[in-house]
């Protein structure tokens, strides 16, 4: 909430001064180097993008409970949104996770059983879309 009032004060200041100058452009970007809080408003759109999962690979049969789910980073993402449940999204008996973190990979013990789980970007302004994957646990 405060980053959108920063945003605002900073474009209303830009046209305040622009009134004054016949150089609107030359104002806003010395207005923007100045320190004001231009990478608030120009933050990248990832709202059409997904995330690309890495592992497991979808259906995947794993042996071992300690799982590490791996995705690919997503330019102008600045953290990823994780989501597991047990057996699928359509039929949840166990919420297991729903974690955020900046790293592009996740470490957890799972026991035994089927998951669905996905993962979407964000930033300080969009989500991207969500990615799926499906995985059982299955000891030998």
């Amino acid at each position: 909430m405060l980053q959108r009032t920063n945003v605002r004060l900073t474009v209303l200041t830009a046209h305040v001064v622009t009134k004054r100058f016949k150089c609107p452009i030359v104002v806003f970007i010395l207005i923007c180097l100045g320190g004001t809080a231009c990478d608030d408003i120009f933050v990248k759109n990832i709202s059409d993008k997904t995330v690309n999962i890495v592992s497991p690979v979808n259906h995947a049969t794993l042996s071992q409970t300690k799982t590490t789910l791996v995705w690919e980073t997503m330019e102008g993402a600045e953290n990823y949104q994780i989501t597991i449940v047990s057996p699928s999204f359509d039929h949840i008996e166990t919420y297991v996770c729903d974690s955020v973190t900046p790293n592009y990979k996740l470490k957890l013990p799972l026991s035994e059983g089927t998951y669905e789980w996905s993962v979407r970007a964000s930033n300080s302004a969009y989500y991207s879309l969500n990615s799926y994957g499906t995985f059982q646990i299955k000891k030998p």
